[in-house]
């Protein structure tokens, strides 16, 4: 199948489990305007289609948070910038935000595993910079790079879990927000 029909498929199927994770495999089909048969050639069941769905809005998340990665500027500034970006992506893409909100695969060992892998793969760009501030001798190195990173993507994304899948709207909440997880996360790794 070409790829171009492939992302398509994929991108009609994101739409619909963002507004129902119950949609059936006919309901895909029908809007994507292929047969049933031909999701099958692109994933083994609906929980793989679903997976593909989640994986791809992360690749696009990863791209749109990378554009904030500047060597040029410090850590403290790089870090802020990254955490609205991807909370701004999060806010219009469900997928996103319900996997940082550690809201899928429950219930499942197998899928929960492979979330819990597409979570771990979207603390890649933090823990980047945070080993940018190390090389920079802005931040300290005895730390566990893999570990802080997760702990800010969870400070960045635990609103929506707290609040609700509308936090964010307000641009002066989510920039107090960030600012405060900067000041807790990045403080206490700052080179002495």
């Amino acid at each position: 199948m070409e790829a171009d029909k492939r992302d398509a498929i994929v991108s009609f199927a994101t739409e619909l489990f963002s507004r129902d994770a119950k949609v059936s495999m006919d309901d895909i089909a029908k809007r994507a305007g292929v047969s049933k048969a031909t999701l099958y050639l692109i994933a083994e069941n609906k929980a793989d289609l679903f997976y593909q769905c989640v994986h791809a809005q992360l690749q696009r998340w990863s791209a749109h948070v990378g554009t904030r990665i500047d060597p040029r500027k410090r850590v403290v500034e790089i870090v802020p910038a990254m955490a609205r970006a991807g909370i701004e992506f999060a806010r219009s893409h469900t997928l996103v935000r319900r996997l940082f909100a550690g809201q899928l695969g429950a219930g499942d060992a197998h899928w929960s595993v492979l979330f819990e892998e597409l979570r771990a793969m979207g603390n890649a760009p933090v823990a980047e910079v945070l080993r940018l501030g190390m090389r920079k001798q802005e931040l300290r190195s005895d730390v566990d790079v893999d570990g802080i990173a997760a702990i800010v993507q969870d400070m960045t994304y635990a609103p929506f879990v707290m609040y609700g899948d509308e936090w964010g709207a307000d641009a002066h909440e989510v920039t107090r927000w960030v600012d405060t997880q900067t000041v807790l996360c990045l403080q206490g790794l700052k080179r002495r």
